[in-house]
């Protein structure tokens, strides 16, 4: 997964495993150029650390109390006083969850430093590994850290914004080094730790997360429980910023697939293919113009016939006027021509839900003034999208070859079908 200084704008879409194939193609079709990705594909090497648990019974401590205790340490260690420096550093360290306040840094570091000498000049061991915090402070090894999560022990107009995550003493750091680190949770308009515990930050950790309930279920579940809910989805908003992808989530709801932003905002909703209808009429206007001859301004009428999935014969009929430039002896400068070209063929296409395609070829009479009728063969391609009940948008392009030339036609209409 891609670090946020490499961002690239690609959107990802995060899928409901139940969805069925006939919507994930439908989705594919339509959004072509997105990019499906499984959860695990997405969670990657990201490995969620979930914080938030509640305080163990200690006495509560407050930093100013907490920073006395480490100078006294360090007095009494310099007066050789190891019982007392140890019995100091033993109950600041047991009480450092049950802070009030966050703890500076240098304070943290204070206390570490000090069970390390301590250790170090007697041989006693503290109750815990000072050496190894201490390391994980001024470790030089950093991962980079993203944050997410919510309150969700809170309902309603109860409910409050994501806590601050401080760690060792320093709100939210960008990187962090490697090793076990302090980390307190301050919930916002209150200022006050909520919650603190020791947190293994390895060489995978990426993203802290931060939530009253729930603390340790995994980032995959987390983002298939998230999919299908209308509501945002922290972990998925908390992803974007890591891959540096704007991910949409997609599920299936009444046979439609419905594409989600993470703050839970509906895209689009793309409605699964309804039944066949097996007969369409259509009018439409157009243009064309070819190798001879003046450009035409048209209309045109048509009429499908769909048997089969996939198959349609069409005939239609379009009715052309294209100004003529007469010569100059002639005592008007311009004369409309008038023309006429009926068409019948098969067309091989595919509905696929709100749009489809289809390609195919005609036999084509045209019928003018100058002539009673030249047969020629026309090759259309288009594309359908659906625009209101049983009523949509046609666009034709068509090539025709004529005996004395080809001609190159554009035509676009709505159709309605049953």
């Amino acid at each position: 997964m891609a670090s946020a200084a490499e961002a690239s704008p690609e959107r990802v879409l995060l899928a409901d495993s139940l969805i069925s194939p006939e919507l994930h193609g439908l989705v594919s079709f339509e959004l072509a150029g997105w990019s499906w990705m499984s959860v695990d594909e997405l969670v990657g090497d990201i490995e969620l650390v979930s914080v938030g648990s509640v305080n163990a019974d200690c006495d509560r401590l407050t930093a100013a109390e907490l920073s006395n205790g480490v100078t006294a340490a360090d007095e009494s260690i310099q007066l050789m006083q190891f019982d007392r420096s140890l019995d100091i550093i033993d109950g600041s360290f047991s009480n450092l969850l049950c802070l009030e306040t966050t703890v500076p840094t240098e304070v943290l570091r204070g206390l570490y430093l000090g069970a390390s000498r301590l250790e170090d000049i007697t041989g006693i061991d503290s109750d815990f590994n000072s050496k190894d915090l201490l390391a994980a402070i001024d470790g030089t090894e950093t991962v980079e850290m993203f944050y997410g999560g919510q309150w969700s022990g809170a309902i309603g107009e109860d409910a409050v914004a994501r806590p601050q995550i401080w760690i060792d003493g320093v709100l939210e750091p960008s990187n962090v080094s490697q090793g076990v680190h302090l980390v307190q949770l301050i919930e916002q308009g209150i200022d006050e730790v909520y919650s603190a515990e020791y947190v293994t930050i390895g060489v995978d950790t990426h993203l802290l997360w931060a939530e009253r309930v729930d603390a340790h279920n995994s980032l995959s579940f987390r983002l298939s429980r998230s999919i299908s809910s209308t509501e945002p989805s922290p972990s998925v908003q908390a992803l974007e910023r890591i891959s540096g992808a704007n991910i949409y989530r997609v599920v299936e709801s009444l046979d439609a697939a419905i594409v989600r932003r993470g703050d839970g905002s509906t895209v689009v909703t793309i409605m699964a293919a309804p039944e066949r209808k097996i007969i369409g009429f259509g009018l439409g206007i157009g243009a064309s113009g070819g190798l001879v001859g003046d450009p035409k301004a048209s209309g045109t009428a048509w009429l499908r016939y769909s048997p089969y999935l996939g198959i349609n014969f069409v005939t239609s009929i379009e009715g052309g006027l294209s100004a003529e430039l007469l010569p100059p002896e002639h005592p008007d400068f311009w004369a409309i021509r008038e023309q006429w070209t009926l068409l019948g063929g098969v067309r091989l296409g595919a509905a696929m839900g709100i749009s489809g395609w289809e390609f195919g070829g005609d036999i084509a009479r045209r019928l003018s003034a100058d002539n009673q009728g030249i047969i020629g063969y026309r090759f259309s391609s288009g594309a359908f999208r659906s625009a209101w009940e049983n009523t949509g948008v046609r666009t034709m392009v068509s090539g025709t070859k004529w005996p004395e030339n080809w001609d190159v036609s554009l035509n676009i209409g709505l159709e309605w079908s049953r």
